[in-house]
């Protein structure tokens, strides 16, 4: 069922985008002010959406992102967390039925490195400490959704001995080679324009990522998050929202 999730948008007020989204980010587990870019990617809600939607597997920029940067206003532009399709050959077969069952990371703490090779912007996806097994869901229906019943049978998941796979783990399933890239709407010489876990979104906001990212490393840290979790922080930031927007990208 949508969710009601306008409060965690910013207030129509000058200024308030600052103290809103610095407040959301260390909701989120940032700390004091930001060391290096800061992403958030909310899954189920494109930019300024006052309901949440069921996040379907399709070519559709329908996800929120937003990147606060030291000494830089937030910038808010839609991307897509999700799969574009529901099938593909270099899924893994979880459930064994034949059918590879195409993923969606879960949400999380993760960190984005600029790998800076071909023609355009492409970050590697990885867990905080570098490991690039991330937590996924599996469609294993394949019906384009990721149903709560799929949700909890990846968080239940255990290493099958007979036949392991470096996508089942032990705490649940693994996708690998997580990738921050060009979507349906990348130039016709992008080597990507589809997904089947990845993060997506048109080159230009790619091109800011990078270039953003650029003087700490090419590094971001990125939190992946449900609209619906967000919406108590939105209340939370209404019920003691300050009245003067700070100088700065500073993080409550």
């Amino acid at each position: 069922m949508p969710t009601r999730c306008a409060v965690i948008w910013p207030r129509e007020e000058a200024g308030d985008e600052i103290l809103h989204w610095g407040f959301m980010a260390g909701r989120l587990g940032a700390g004091g002010t930001l060391a290096r870019p800061f992403l958030i990617g909310i899954r189920g809600a494109a930019p300024f959406d006052h309901e949440t939607h069921q996040p379907v597997s399709r070519p559709s920029y329908d996800d929120t992102f937003v990147l606060l940067t030291p000494g830089a206003p937030p910038v808010v532009f839609a991307g897509a967390t999700h799969a574009y399709q529901i099938d593909s050959k270099e899924a893994p077969d979880v459930n064994r039925d034949n059918r590879p069952d195409v993923g969606a990371i879960r949400p999380g703490r993760y960190l984005l490195r600029d790998l800076r090779t071909g023609g355009y912007p492409i970050f590697e996806l990885t867990l905080p400490d570098g490991n690039k097994r991330i937590p996924a869901y599996r469609d294993t229906d394949h019906d384009g959704v990721i149903s709560e019943d799929e949700m909890r049978r990846a968080e239940a998941a255990r290493p099958d001995p007979v036949r392991p796979g470096e996508e089942i783990g032990s705490d649940g399933y693994y996708a690998v080679s997580v990738l921050m890239h060009t979507g349906f709407d990348a130039p016709p010489d992008s080597a990507h324009r589809s997904s089947i876990a990845c993060q997506t979104c048109s080159l230009k906001w790619l091109t800011l990522l990078s270039a953003t990212a650029r003087p700490v490393g090419g590094l971001i840290d990125y939190v992946l998050v449900d609209a619906a979790d967000l919406v108590p922080f939105g209340e939370e930031r209404l019920r003691s929202a300050p009245q003067s927007p700070p100088a700065g990208v500073n993080v409550a």
